[in-house]
């Protein structure tokens, strides 16, 4: 097929992008390069998703949209809001609505922060949704109108719900994942930086296990309905950063910073809609850590030999 990926220059669209050439398919990667991963995704063009005529034009010629441009950080959320509004849920609503006028079938990159923190140990998708940033309700907005266009409109649309996914190509800045940071820091020696008191969890995704929900969209899947993919088992901040310290071998102190606000307390995916679809991780944390760190001293920021 000939497939539209919005978001190809960040971490999970560039992986997206090559998974689909390895498998033969034609990829039309655009972006608007607003927090590209270090991902060297080839032959990724201007695409804002706010713009709906470039959209239009993108989406004309191809087969397949996978959707995953987003203002993705919730800090950044809590400072510019409007901007994360405008991006995540009218730029969802003009791809929606190209795919809708052309008759495209659809994939949308939803986030495990619309549930909010966990009323009961997993999260099914039928798990109240509570999100307390505004990135997360901008998702669930973005999220619902998916289904409502699969209910109004019939469009094929699948619905992924990705709960915290890392591996390589992933930023270690700022707004870079949590992993990432925490082994740029033990890494260099600094200090392992971890807010409150290091127990609120999160359901960790190596990449390449994540991508497998794509393969379910693909096939069929369920329209019109979110899907959670995970792995099905939480870690809390305080033990990656306990388990990168270990790998590294690295000497730095973990140090507790004031607690951030809003932030999700707890997060665990009930995978079980997903296995049923074949979807079944395999990739264990300590073992998508060492992958993680590998990459990031050979190829990443860590190597000696990074330009």
């Amino acid at each position: 097929m000939r497939i539209l990926v919005t978001g190809a220059a960040g971490f999970i669209g560039g992986h997206l992008c090559s998974k689909l050439r390895k498998e033969g398919h034609e990829v039309v990667p655009v972006d608007n390069f607003f927090h590209p991963s270090l991902a060297k995704t080839p032959g990724v063009r201007y695409c804002d998703v706010r713009d709906r005529k470039s959209v239009f034009d993108f989406a004309e010629s191809v087969d397949l949209v996978c959707h995953l441009a987003a203002q993705i950080h919730t800090d950044y959320s809590t400072l510019h809001p409007q901007e994360t509004l405008d991006i995540n849920i009218l730029g969802t609503l003009n791809v929606l609505e190209a795919c809708r006028t052309l008759d495209r079938p659809m994939i949308f990159q939803s986030t495990s922060e619309v549930y909010g923190t966990a009323v009961h140990e997993a999260i099914d998708e039928q798990h109240p949704t509570n999100p307390p940033h505004v990135y997360g309700v901008s998702k669930l907005a973005a999220d619902r109108l998916c289904g409502s266009y699969y209910a109004t409109y019939g469009l094929k649309v699948s619905i992924l719900r990705c709960f915290n996914c890392y591996g390589p190509w992933q930023k270690s800045d700022s707004y870079g994942g949590v992993i990432s940071i925490f082994v740029r820091q033990a890494l260099a020696g600094e200090p392992i930086t971890v807010f409150g008191d290091g127990r609120q969890s999160r359901d960790y995704v190596f990449v390449d296990d994540f991508l497998r929900a794509y393969d379910v969209a693909m096939k069929g899947g369920i329209a019109g309905k979110p899907m959670n993919f995970g792995t099905g088992v939480d870690f809390s901040i305080l033990e990656i950063a306990q388990a990168v310290k270990k790998i590294t071998g690295s000497s730095s102190p973990i140090v507790h910073l004031p607690s951030r606000i809003p932030e999700v307390q707890k997060l665990r995916a009930d995978i079980t809609l997903a296995a049923r679809f074949g979807y079944a991780p395999t990739v264990t944390l300590e073992e998508g850590l060492r992958r993680f760190i590998d990459w990031y001293v050979a190829e990443g920021p860590g190597s000696k030999t990074r330009a």
